[in-house]
């Protein structure tokens, strides 16, 4: 029967690096995140009742005038790129 061996390999090595790492981001994220030894506070929520799924009040003229603008750029490109193939195919049979 073989007696377990107590040597420390590489790998051993490199898992007590990494883990010394970690430790040290842990600590030195909690001390910056900390100051005179409170940890920093969110902003308070000044609404306590608050009603998921309620409909609130939006304007919708500027985004409807900018969807059907962009719409009508878009098919007067189109137009002028169909016109501008037509054109191309009509003078390249006259060329032949």
């Amino acid at each position: 029967m073989k007696k377990p061996t107590m040597i420390i390999g590489k790998k051993q090595i490199i898992l007590a690096g990494m883990t010394l790492i970690l430790g040290l981001a842990v600590y030195i994220n909690y001390a910056v995140s900390t100051s005179d030894g409170k940890i920093k506070a969110t902003d308070v929520v000044k609404s306590q009742s608050v009603n998921y799924g309620d409909a609130q009040l939006v304007s919708t003229d500027s985004t409807s005038d900018y969807f059907a603008q962009a719409r009508i750029d878009r098919m007067n490109s189109r137009d002028e790129a169909v016109e501008t193939l037509k054109n191309i195919m009509k003078n390249s049979s006259k060329d032949n």
